[in-house]
């Protein structure tokens, strides 16, 4: 009879714990290494270990079964060295990534038992939390308003517009129905989150848009008759609010995106070198330096800046494009910039090194925990080391 992936699941969970049999392990390996494991196992993990119900009871990762999960993922390296190079990179990979959730999962359940290795190791040093809510809005007369997780109710009374946070932290953008003053020239609204915040927004049309740290959209807070267009730098998700009447555009650097509703995320990265658009749902138009292409749900496009190139992908997990909205990092091959850039903007860090690391990345983390728990997680699945100095991130292999 073939065994299904829960069993397999059950020989990684007791391998961890250092309770495998030599027999059971060599089954192990050679089941990581076959096309059967693939992420059909991955999902298993998942399943078992990142939900606290479903998990092992008094599950917890020591110094010794961290170096268990190392030495699974290097000997699963060597051994696949001997099947074709595609396969063997392929088969590492995935082995990496069902170590890094299963790794996850015991740092979650055991970061508040009593023992603490992290905060040992800290002991004396200050720890790099997490972002928090914050924004701040800039009007086009010269005015401004400060958001945070404190702010409450009506935030701000001008000019025919009302400004407030929901209990909930969407700040909403609200039409009063009436002008206090005249107004000489159209009124714009600059909302920007700094580097080590982020906030939800709501505008007049009842358009959502969720801004990822160091992320600044520009838009008038009356739309026109004819068209509703915001401009976005940075990382922002927009879940946009049918009007067939007025088409939604984006606009973000030479790049134009074209929707009537529908939801996507735009990411314009560190220098906007390159903007990434992932589609969720109902399709939108790209258009730039006279390239038009057409996404569906599940693609991701990239366009080069200066170029004029647009390349459309399918992605498997379109989902991880959106994953920081929900209180997540979620890592799917995701090379060393693309991870350092998401710690970086949400813990508000520098990252050191010599020569950029090749690794490549999977997993998903909570982005609510200290720093430090980020990367001691990092550093358990891939052959790289962290030292926090101040907010600066010395990297070694």
């Amino acid at each position: 009879m073939e065994k299904d992936t829960r069993y397999y699941s059950e020989l990684m969970r007791r391998y961890v714990a250092g309770e495998c049999l030599p027999e059971e392990i060599d089954e192990l390996m050679e089941f990581i290494r076959s096309p059967q494991s693939d992420r059909v196992l991955l999902a298993e993990i998942y399943r078992q270990y990142h939900l606290p119900e479903e998990a092992p009871a008094g599950a917890s990762i020591t110094k010794q079964q961290s170096g268990r999960i190392r030495e699974l993922l290097e000997a699963t390296a060597a051994a696949g060295t001997i099947a074709k190079k595609r396969s063997s990179v392929k088969r590492y990979l995935l082995a990496a990534a069902a170590v890094f959730l299963v790794v996850w999962a015991g740092y979650r359940l055991y970061q508040y038992g009593e023992t603490r290795p992290v905060q040992e190791a800290i002991a004396g040093k200050k720890e790099v939390l997490p972002g928090t809510e914050k924004a701040v809005i800039h009007f086009s007369d010269g005015s401004a308003v400060q958001v945070d997780s404190t702010s409450k109710g009506v935030l701000y009374s001008r000019n025919g517009i009302v400004i407030s946070r929901s209990d909930d932290g969407v700040v909403q953008f609200r039409d009063s129905g009436a002008k206090e003053e005249a107004v000489p020239e159209p009124l714009f609204a600059t909302f920007t989150t700094p580097v080590g915040g982020a906030s939800r927004v709501e505008l007049p049309d009842g358009s959502k848009l969720w801004l990822n740290a160091g992320s600044t959209v520009r838009f008038p807070v009356w739309f026109s008759q004819k068209e509703r267009q915001v401009q976005s730098s940075g990382e922002v998700y927009f879940e946009v609010s049918k009007d067939a009447a007025r088409p939604f555009r984006v606009m973000s650097g030479n790049q134009s995106v074209e929707v009537l509703g529908t939801h996507f995320v735009v990411n314009t990265g560190t220098d906007a070198s390159v903007i990434k658009t992932t589609l969720l749902e109902g399709s939108i138009k790209l258009s730039g330096a006279g390239v038009s292409r057409i996404l569906k749900p599940g693609q991701e496009s990239e366009f080069v800046k200066g170029k004029g190139v647009v390349s459309i992908a399918e992605k498997s997990n379109p989902e991880a494009a959106i994953a920081w909205k929900d209180g997540y990092f979620e890592f799917d091959s995701a090379d060393f910039k693309t991870m350092e850039e998401q710690i970086r903007k949400w813990y508000d860090v520098e990252f050191v090194y010599d020569q950029l690391p090749d690794n490549l990345f999977y997993g998903k983390i909570e982005r609510n925990v200290p720093l430090s728990r980020v990367l001691e997680m990092l550093e358990i699945v891939g052959n790289i080391h962290f030292k926090i100095e101040g907010r600066k991130i010395y990297v070694t292999e």
